[in-house]
C-alpha cells in the first residue's frame, strides 16, 4: 500500500479523554464538532468548534471532551520529508518558521469569521479526498494542506504585526522583519546591500532606520533570529552544532558557539543538555 507523507484523520470521542500526541514531526488539529478542554505541557484552555491548534508531539497534550468531539487532524510523517513530488526542503523550513513563531501557550489561533469558515471547508474537501484516494487526490491533498498553511501563517503574521504595532513600529519594519524571517535561510538574499535593493533605500539609511524603529542593528536581528532557530532544532532535532553551523551559515563551529552564546549566554550544547 502506497504511503502518504500526511496522515489524515477525523475522529470521535465521547467521554474519554484522548491524548492525540504520536510519533510525527508537526500536527495540525480542527475542531469540527463539540467542546471540550486542552491541556498542553500543564496549561489549560478551553475548546469549541471550529477552533484550530497547531500542535508538537514534544509537548505533551490532551483533549478532554465535555461534549462529544468530532476531531480533524493533519499529522505531517517522516515520509512526508522523503517524498519525491513535493519541496520538502521548503515545505519543513515553513512549517518551522511557523511552528517557531507560534506560542507555545494552548490558546487557540485567532483566526477571523471568514478564516474559520474557509478552513472549515477546505477541511471538508479534505476529508473528502482522502477518503476517495482518486486520480489527482494527492496532488490535490497537497495544494489542500498548502492553503490552509498559508492562513495559520497569516494568522500568525498579523499576531505579530498587532504586537508590533502596539509597540507603534512602522509597517516598514514589519515588512522588513518578514522578509527577513522568509529569507533566513538564504545569506545572499540578507546582505545588507540585497535588503536596501529589496527596499529602494541605501545601506546606511537602512541600518539607521531598522535600529531607530527596532532597537536592533539588522545584522544582530538577523543573528537573533538565527539563535531562535537554532534554539528550536537543538530542543526539538537531533542535529548536531556542526550541521547547524553550516545550516545557518556560520563559518564552523566555534562561530556559532560564539553567537549562540552572546544571545543566550551560554553555548548551545549546553542549552541542547538542560532543555
Amino acid at each position: 500500500m502506497k504511503k502518504y507523507p500526511f496522515e489524515i484523520s477525523a475522529l470521535e470521542i465521547n467521554d474519554l479523554d484522548v491524548c492525540l500526541g504520536t510519533k510525527c514531526l508537526y500536527e495540525l488539529v480542527f475542531i469540527s464538532k463539540g467542546k471540550g478542554v486542552l491541556y498542553l505541557d500543564q496549561q489549560e484552555c478551553t475548546y469549541q468548534e471550529k477552533d484550530f491548534y497547531i500542535l508538537s508531539p514534544y509537548y505533551p497534550h490532551t483533549f478532554l471532551p465535555e461534549e462529544t468531539t468530532v476531531f480533524t487532524i493533519i499529522r505531517f510523517t517522516e515520509v512526508f520529508f522523503n517524498h519525491q513530488n513535493i519541496n520538502s526542503e521548503d515545505w519543513f523550513k515553513r512549517l518551522e518558521i511557523i511552528f517557531c513563531n507560534h506560542s507555545k501557550s494552548p490558546n487557540v489561533l485567532m483566526f477571523s469569521t471568514v478564516d474559520k469558515e474557509q478552513i472549515a471547508a477546505l477541511i471538508n474537501v479534505l476529508l473528502n479526498e482522502n477518503d476517495k484516494k482518486n486520480i489527482n487526490t494527492e496532488n490535490i491533498i497537497v495544494n489542500i494542506i498548502q492553503v490552509i498553511l498559508s492562513i495559520v501563517e497569516r494568522n500568525i503574521l498579523i499576531s505579530i504585526s498587532t504586537s508590533f504595532l502596539a509597540q507603534k513600529i512602522p509597517n516598514k519594519i514589519l515588512e522588513i522583519i518578514n522578509y527577513i524571517h522568509a529569507q533566513i535561510y538564504e545569506p545572499k538574499a540578507l546582505t545588507i546591500d540585497n535588503i536596501s535593493r529589496k527596499f529602494n533605500v541605501s545601506p546606511n539609511y537602512l541600518n539607521e532606520y531598522f535600529k531607530k524603529h527596532s532597537g536592533s542593528s539588522i545584522k544582530n536581528y538577523i543573528l537573533k533570529y538565527k539563535v531562535k532557530l537554532i534554539k528550536y532544532k537543538l530542543e526539538y532535532s537531533d542535529a548536531s552544532i556542526s550541521e547547524l553551523a553550516y545550516m545557518f551559515n556560520f563559518s564552523d563551529e566555534s562561530h556559532l558557539n560564539k553567537v549562540f552564546n552572546k544571545f543566550e549566554y551560554k553555548n548551545p550544547s549546553f542549552f541542547k543538555k538542560n532543555q
